[in-house]
């Protein structure tokens, strides 16, 4: 996932690499066909992910998705960034609304809120007026003890 504009501008840059890199075993194919074609296949499923990232972060930046789905608390990390890029707030916005560095903001998202309290995965909720709906349901119902 794109988090950043700065990894946006890598990504950009590397879908360019793969183009040119296309293009280029087009116009001098491999001697045999066979690997001519399994070359541009690899080449294909690079640049179909590279897309599909872009395409992502794109999406959110325009505000086209409001909305995050989460299929549990692992899921949250990722949601919390999503909803901050949709919300149109760079980390640095994001670190000063909630009185923080930005470097404290990088490494929240980079550590997917890992070393983050409660508390302040709660605040960057709310700086991010991010409503969160979530059930918690029991699999198998619990022994007493």
């Amino acid at each position: 996932m794109i988090r950043n504009h700065r990894q946006y501008e890598t990504s950009l840059a590397q879908r360019r690499r793969l183009l040119e890199t296309r293009a280029s075993y087009e116009a001098h194919p491999q001697g045999d066909p066979l690997a001519q074609s399994a070359v541009l296949s690899s080449v294909d499923t690079l640049l179909e992910g590279v897309n599909t990232e872009i395409a992502a972060y794109e999406a959110l930046r325009s505000g086209a998705i409001r909305e995050f789905t989460s299929y549990g608390l692992a899921d949250l990390p990722d949601a919390l960034v999503q909803a901050r890029i949709a919300a149109g707030l760079t980390q640095k916005d994001l670190a000063e609304r909630l009185g923080v560095s930005e470097q404290q903001i990088q490494r929240d998202e980079a550590g997917a809120y890992a070393k983050a309290t409660l508390d302040r995965v709660r605040r960057v909720a709310e700086a991010l007026d991010l409503e969160v709906v979530q059930t918690f349901r029991l699999h198998r119902p619990v022994s007493p003890p």
